[in-house]
């Protein structure tokens, strides 16, 4: 059995693969399957030696990353959530549509 770090990374893993297929980009496709499943082997490996909380940690820092810079543009540019556009103006010129 897979311990729940290494299946998690093999959904999020697959999903990306059959994006990559719909997209008709089989080069990338088959790199990721290759990393994912050294990657999901890696991650059990660690289950299996008691490492499970590493291996948690290589899984989730990905999305810690990505929530993190996703929250620092957002503060940052001072997106509005509800309407999905800068708050007080436009960063630059030709990001800016024709009023």
């Amino acid at each position: 059995m897979i311990c729940a770090p290494a299946i998690i990374f093999l959904i999020f893993s697959l999903a990306h693969i059959v994006l990559d297929v719909a997209e008709n980009q089989m080069t990338t496709a088959t790199i990721r399957a290759v990393v994912m499943v050294v990657c999901t082997l890696l991650l059990d490996a660690l289950c299996v030696r008691g490492q499970s909380m590493v291996a948690w940690v290589f899984v989730m820092v990905p999305f810690i990353i990505q929530a993190s810079l996703i929250g620092f543009l957002v503060a940052r540019f001072g997106l509005d959530t509800a309407t999905g556009t800068l708050k007080g103006g436009t960063l630059h010129a030709e990001y800016s549509s024709p009023v």
